[in-house]
């Protein structure tokens, strides 16, 4: 005669050997790539730097990119991530800074414990301002003076230099 509560112990004890048997052996991802990893100088707030992108050994391809505070964490407050864009939260200057250090998180929507955690770098790129104004020295020049004669000295302000 079949014991049907022992068949049911039987048949649970299974099903869980067999679920803890497939998250044991589910691999964590191993890094993340931004693509591209720079943004011109000047651009407005919420400007894509690039899309972020998981390895992961198991071929999972949905995660949740978050900035998250650690090693390398120097510079997350001047990015926000929607989705699996990287924008920026401020007008870059070159002439002031040209890189900066985040530290990003992707985390498996279907393995939410696997995980990593990457430092990556963004580079900004150089863009040529114009001039924003020109200066003389000197203004005025004496009577009766030969024809010429130097009046003043010219010079800009090009926030490039």
């Amino acid at each position: 005669m079949i014991n049907s509560k022992r068949v049911q112990r039987i048949l649970t004890a299974a099903i869980v050997f067999l679920c803890w048997s497939i998250v044991s052996f589910a691999a964590a991802p191993t890094d993340i790539n931004l693509t591209p990893s720079s943004v011109d100088e000047n651009q407005s707030i919420n400007t894509t730097v690039g899309t972020l992108t998981t390895v992961d050994p198991d071929g999972d391809t949905d995660f949740i990119y978050t900035l998250v505070p650690g090693t390398g964490d120097t510079d997350n407050g001047s990015f926000n991530i929607s989705g699996d864009q990287l924008r920026t939260s401020e007008v870059f200057n070159y002439e002031a800074q040209t890189t900066y250090s985040i530290r990003v998180k992707s985390k498996s929507i279907s393995v939410p414990t696997d995980s990593v955690e990457v430092v990556l770098t963004v580079n900004i790129t150089n863009v040529n301002e114009s001039p924003t104004d020109i200066n003389i020295t000197s203004s005025t020049v004496d009577e009766g003076q030969p024809s010429g004669t130097a009046v003043g000295t010219f010079s800009t302000s090009d926030p490039d230099i």
